[in-house]
């Protein structure tokens, strides 16, 4: 049982509710036109129910909290004069996504008339942009006030912001009406709209506020305004009066913001009484960065191209749909217009995660920088020729004493195991259509076949000598010198200097002083990637343009990572992300980025046709990465345009079948199988015996049947006859740039340039976009594409990429089954 308050505690106690259930006599600040009620809190800043999006918006209207994302920490000071009041007030929130959390503590004290007491929130926001749901949970406490004391009451928010220019709000506070003294507490109302007219530099807020207590005439409409007159310079202002008239304040204010941290100061008086009522105080800190005076030295930022440029994290994978080179390229675009940035520093190891046509679609990315007056610098800790041809854009190129530069040149090789799987009894059955279609040959062949030969000279014959070109045009030398040094292989750090290649060897510790001597000035080191400019935030949703990727084998089912290294692909993945987009109005187009030799024919199939039936409602473009061959192509092919860098290897318009016999190897080793069947060819994909010269031919007939859908495909998608097509086709694969000539693709260009094309035909190219990443499956899908990677299984896996044991098993998994993969090309090295 509580025990009974003490006669000075109760009558406290009672003037507390005398004082609190009748008319406020003073205005302290605009909300106490209103009456005022102990469970007020701390007053706020002016703010309506509409705009509130920090952490301090719970008390103003608790959705406003979804706003805030990242960490927040907030600290409110208020002194009422005529209230004899001090209210001090801390607040804490957490985003992330469409769920934020807040908590906050108001300190109340009083003079002598009334009892101070303390006020703890508790709150939880769920949305986005365009709307948010939120509800607080307040527990009071009074050792002065047992009628204050363990109260709880229910607040509860919404906010539309449906917009770019118009917000709604509404916010209920005290719902469940707690007793008071023998009356309750009155439940309290706010119906706002905000306006942000032709900017969102300007905020207009009007507030309708009134509880179920009071008549209309005593009810308040609140006006505020906030007006960033300077870059991180906030002026605030506030009006109030009841509807009677009766009753008038005002409230005006400033706010300096920096990138992180905010602090004001404003002043509230009442029409009646000039003299102010109160002062007000407060400060914000943000993990988020938002609109304001930098003050911090200009910066570069730093990009770990091993970073950018390779697989995913097994956590963004586990917890979201992020995508490291949109975000690369997304950092890239803001540096351009950041006044702040005076440019990049890349940072390479060599790790082979680059290929070639993406360094030349970064090339072209970090050109589109520089041309916005941003300097860019190379670190080399070890390069080969993709991570030099991104070098080649740097105005200065630095390397440690140790790096290894390995800019030799390319090559595609191939591991030839005909032989080698025969002598172990193991015979590969293949039937191919086109005399170029190679895929087969590391199985069934001991050599490179002249087809085969003549297709990857061709590659290696353009490639090369543009790759020298580059070379001798950004590092100033002859291109018969560019030649020497290319051909003589591999270069340490020393060597790399002498030939021209590097500007200077330097330890890595010394980059920073290096850069303060380019620039003649203090500067700083950005070790992450340069976050958007969050604050304020835009109101309703941007348009979006949905990116699905497609990368690795491609297969039926679901996409799943590799063991032996690589995405594969399912169909079934795709299919439902295209279904997303096509059914979704939201998405105004869809860019798909390819970098996929290909695989199943039959999934290839299924993800063009959904593909072309997206394309029927939606712009479609297209954006192939190193490899777009094959299926790959055959994907790409349903796209309205086909964007490629100049070394993409894309085209191998073929399809084959591939099946092996274990038959002899099983006798070798005493292995007796007998098949028992009704009909001649029931056992057709037996892995015991070869194929016969009948069920070839029919195979072969059925073959064609799928070639010939593919070729009627790529027809009817790039917008050629049949009989062009058929000399394009073959097996053959292209460059991006003779697969331009030839009218495969429609643009040189990289991903960037794809997502702007989609933008043009969208009708966003001067609209705010959001770029959505889909198609990377769902929590289970994600955490199966997790490996832990050791050095014994780094090893192993080195080991079986070489001897293309992971694609031997997918073999294996679709025997009998057309497949349309890209020839081997080997790693390109």
């Amino acid at each position: 049982m509580p025990r009974l308050p003490r006669k000075p505690s109760l009558l406290l106690a009672l003037l507390s509710a005398v004082s609190f259930l009748l008319p406020s006599a003073a205005f302290a600040q605009v909300s106490a036109v209103r009456q005022a009620m102990p469970t007020d809190g701390a007053p706020l800043p002016p703010t309506g129910a509409a705009v509130a999006d920090d952490v301090m918006a719970p008390g103003t209207n608790p959705a406003g909290l979804a706003s805030a994302k990242g960490f927040s920490l907030g600290y409110l000071h208020e002194r009422d004069i005529p209230l004899d009041r001090i209210a001090d007030a801390l607040f804490l929130s957490l985003g992330a996504g469409p769920v934020s959390l807040g908590f906050s503590t108001h300190w109340m004290r009083y003079g002598d008339l009334l009892p101070n007491d303390r006020k703890t929130s508790w709150t939880l926001a769920l949305g986005n942009e365009f709307a948010a749901l939120g509800a607080s949970i307040n527990l009071f406490s009074s050792a002065q006030n047992r009628l204050l004391d363990r109260m709880i009451t229910w607040d509860l928010g919404l906010t539309v912001r449906p917009f770019r220019y118009l917000a709604f709000g509404a916010a209920a506070f005290d719902l469940n009406a707690p007793d008071f003294g023998g009356a309750r507490i009155a439940r309290r109302f706010d119906i706002g709209l905000g306006f942000r007219p032709f900017t969102d530099r300007v905020e207009l807020a009007v507030d309708w506020r009134f509880d179920d207590l009071i008549s209309l005439d005593e009810s308040a409409l609140d006006i505020t305004l906030r007006a960033e007159v300077l870059e991180g310079l906030v002026v605030l202002a506030a009006f109030t009066t009841s509807f009677s008239g009766e009753r008038l304040a005002a409230q005006i204010g400033l706010e300096l913001r920096l990138p992180n941290v905010a602090a004001g100061y404003a002043l509230g008086a009442q029409f009646d009484d000039t003299r102010v009522a109160s002062h007000q105080a407060w400060a914000r800190f943000t993990t988020e960065r938002q609109r304001g005076i930098d003050i911090a030295p200009k910066r570069y930022v730093l990009i770990d191209l091993e970073r950018s440029a390779g697989a995913q994290s097994p956590l963004a994978l586990l917890f979201g749909n992020t995508d490291p080179w949109l975000e690369l390229l997304a950092t890239l675009r803001r540096i351009g217009s950041d006044p702040d940035v005076l440019g990049v520093v890349i940072k390479m190891e060599g790790s082979g995660e680059l290929g070639l046509a993406r360094a030349e679609a970064l090339r072209e990315a970090l050109l589109d920088m520089k041309a916005r007056g941003k300097k860019i610098v190379s670190l080399l800790l070890g390069a080969n020729d993709p991570d030099y041809l991104v070098a080649m854009t740097s105005d200065r190129i630095y390397a440690v004493a140790a790096a290894n530069l390995l800019i030799n040149g390319f090559s595609m090789s191939s591991n030839f195991m005909g032989r080698a799987l025969h002598r172990m009894g193991i015979q590969m059955d293949a039937v191919r259509v086109g005399q170029f279609k190679s895929a087969p040959d590391r199985f069934t062949h001991s050599e490179m076949t002249e087809a085969d030969l003549t297709q990857r000279m061709a590659w290696l014959n353009e490639v090369f000598p543009r790759y020298a070109a580059a070379l001798a045009a950004a590092r100033k030398l002859s291109l018969d010198r560019a030649y020497q040094v290319l051909n003589k292989g591999i270069l340490g750090s020393n060597a790399a200097l002498k030939a021209g290649l590097i500007d200077e060897v330097i330890f890595s510790d010394q980059l920073l002083a290096k850069l303060q001597e380019i620039e003649g000035r203090s500067v700083a080191i950005v070790e992450a990637k340069l976050p958007e400019t969050d604050v304020p935030r835009a109101w309703g949703l941007r348009p979006k343009i949905a990116l699905i990727r497609i990368d690795g084998l491609i297969t039926g089912g679901e996409s799943v990572g590799s063991p032996f290294g690589g995405q594969q692909t399912g169909a079934a993945t795709v299919i439902r992300a295209l279904q997303q987009v096509f059914l979704d109005d939201g998405y105004a187009a869809l860019v798909l980025a390819i970098d996929s030799g290909g695989g199943s024919s039959l999934a290839s199939d299924l993800v063009w046709r959904a593909v072309r039936l997206v394309a029927q409602k939606k712009p479609v473009v297209v954006s192939l990465g190193d490899v777009a061959a094959s299926g790959g192509y055959y994907i790409a092919s349903a796209g309205h345009e086909i964007f490629a860098s100049p070394s993409t290897l894309t085209g191998s318009i073929g399809v084959f079948m591939l099946k092996p016999s274990f038959g002899k190897l099983m006798h070798v080793v005493g292995v007796n199988a007998v098949t028992l069947r009704r009909g001649e060819s029931a056992d057709l994909t037996s892995l015991v015996r070869e194929w016969t010269g009948e069920e070839k031919a029919e195979l072969a007939r059925a073959l064609d049947e799928t070639y010939a859908l593919f070729i009627d495909r790529v027809a009817e998608g790039r917008r050629m006859t049949r009989e062009k097509v058929e000399t394009l086709a073959r097996g053959r694969i292209w460059s991006g740039t003779a697969a331009k000539a030839n009218g495969l693709i429609d643009s040189i260009g990289g991903l960037d340039k794809a997502i702007a094309q989609a933008r043009v035909r969208s009708g966003l190219l001067d609209k705010e976009i959001e770029v959505e990443v889909l198609g990377k499956g769902g929590f289970g899908e994600r955490l199966k594409t997790v490996w832990p990677m050791t050095q014994e299984r780094h090893a192993l896996q080195k080991l079986l990429g070489e001897l293309d044991a992971g694609l031997l098993l997918f073999l294996l998994e679709e025997e009998g089954k057309a497949l349309a993969l890209t020839p081997d090309i080997g790693p390109m090295r």
